[in-house]
């Protein structure tokens, strides 16, 4: 299942995104799922909450990425550090949105 907004997928059973509120749909339309095809990962973390804030941290500058995995951790408690989550974007935002990710956690680290 897929959510035809932010594109997630979902494990079955699961009927709506819970990031979208928008029912999911068993395929995406072609032109979508060509789409991910072509994200590249510019993130990875075993932290839900790491990879959603960096996911607002993107939005909040203009980029528009997809979150992958995070719905598989809640399967088992056992995976939650063996799945990583993904943080993906579209390959002409790549560098930029690594630039954004990169001076963020150097700010952070000037300020602890």
């Amino acid at each position: 299942m897929y959510c035809p907004k932010c594109r997630t997928e979902y494990i079955e059973g699961v009927t709506d995104c819970s990031d979208c509120n928008v029912d999911l749909v068993a395929e995406l339309p072609e032109a979508e799922q060509s789409e991910m095809e072509n994200v590249v990962e510019i993130f990875t973390t075993n932290n839900s909450l790491e990879a959603n804030f960096i996911k607002s941290l993107l939005a909040s500058n203009g980029i528009e990425c997809s979150i992958m995995n995070e719905h598989l951790i809640s399967i088992s408690i056992f995976l939650s550090n063996a799945i990583p989550i993904k943080v993906a974007v579209e390959p002409k935002n790549e560098a930029r949105a690594k630039e954004i990710i990169e001076q963020y956690f150097k700010d952070m680290k000037q300020e602890g």
